[in-house]
């Protein structure tokens, strides 16, 4: 449909438009602009721009009436779960009162619904009569992984009275984003699971552009910390362990 080829080609625009961040800061979280009176609540702009991906999703997966395969329901499921947590456990825990401009909400806004609708309407497409033992386990320990990360971070940030200060424990020891490295992962493992091998494959687009656009934040959050921290872990990479 029509509808689906506008939301992929707009997916496909932030392989391209994501690098551009590393130009600016995106007025969010600690690069929040505090004196623009576009600037919302962080909690509540979280959950909007999140909570639109599942619903999209669930729209394009039942947009066909043909009966699902239980691993399509699968698949389905473990895409849905993934975004319970972020769009609703996650600005729930978070302790942090940062700010984000409406911009932000309005550009998240369009690659989760485009990014959501793809998927759905995927999934529904692809005849799928088994489960990728490998995707399944990349899947699982991401998303254990992204969580837990996110968890500490909360932890820290409830120490510091909502401020910052220099992560410790677990794979923040030798990178800076962590919790990005394991949602790549995370995401990687979904490709695997919906068979995607095909640079137009729905799950490939939403790979390439999540990395493009959270690398540019990951490369200034990095040196954010470097600057503001002057005992900060010199050998302590981005978001790839020993690599990057």
């Amino acid at each position: 449909m029509f509808y689906y080829e506008i939301c992929k080609i707009t997916l496909k625009t932030f392989w391209f438009l994501g690098p551009l961040a590393v130009f600016y800061d995106a007025p969010f979280g600690r690069f929040a602009d505090v004196t623009s009176r576009f600037s919302l609540g962080g909690r509540l702009t979280w959950f909007i721009m999140e909570i639109i991906s599942p619903i999209s999703f669930i729209i394009g997966f039942l947009s066909e009436g043909r009966q699902k395969s239980l691993f399509q329901l699968a698949i389905a499921g473990a895409f849905l779960v993934h975004y319970v947590n972020r769009a609703i456990i996650y600005p729930y825990l978070n302790p942090s009162k940062s700010l984000s401009h409406v911009l932000v909400l309005l550009s998240a806004g369009c690659f989760n619904t485009a990014n959501g609708s793809i998927q759905g309407k995927y999934l529904a497409d692809t005849s799928i009569n088994k489960i990728s033992l490998v995707g399944c386990v990349l899947f699982i320990a991401g998303l254990a992984g992204n969580v837990y990360h996110d968890r500490l971070l909360f932890r820290l940030k409830r120490v510091s009275n909502g401020g910052y200060i220099i992560p410790k424990g677990a794979l923040f020891d030798y990178v800076s984003y962590p919790n990005y490295f394991c949602e790549w992962i995370e995401w990687l493992g979904y490709v695997l699971l919906c068979q995607s091998n095909t640079l137009n494959d729905a799950p490939v687009v939403f790979l390439i552009a999540l990395v493009a656009t959270m690398s540019p934040r990951a490369y200034k959050g990095h040196l954010w910390y470097k600057k503001k921290f002057k005992e900060y872990p010199q050998s302590r990479k981005i978001v790839i362990p020993f690599i990057l």
